[in-house]
């Protein structure tokens, strides 16, 4: 609640979460983390390192391949 006290006076703040999850293949979940923002300002060596690190360790764990992705979804709307 802290991010909404700049907010205009006399507002209140209404939120919601929910949680889900989603399995996909390895291949796929390595896909989608080499797009996020934080990889992209690496460079290409240093992503590739870490998702080859990453792609071992989640075999690990994940030995059909089928990753599982667990997400929370929040939402915060202003209300008068």
């Amino acid at each position: 609640m802290a991010r909404f006290r700049s907010l205009a006076p006399g507002l209140g703040i209404a939120t919601r979460q929910t949680a889900w999850t989603r399995d996909v293949p390895l291949a796929t979940h390595l896909a989608n983390l080499a797009g996020y923002s934080d990889f992209l300002g690496l460079g290409e060596d240093a992503t590739r390192t870490f998702l080859a690190a990453e792609r071992d360790l989640l075999a690990e764990v994940f030995p059909d391949g089928t990753v599982e992705e667990c997400y929370v979804v929040s939402l915060a709307v202003a209300v008068r």
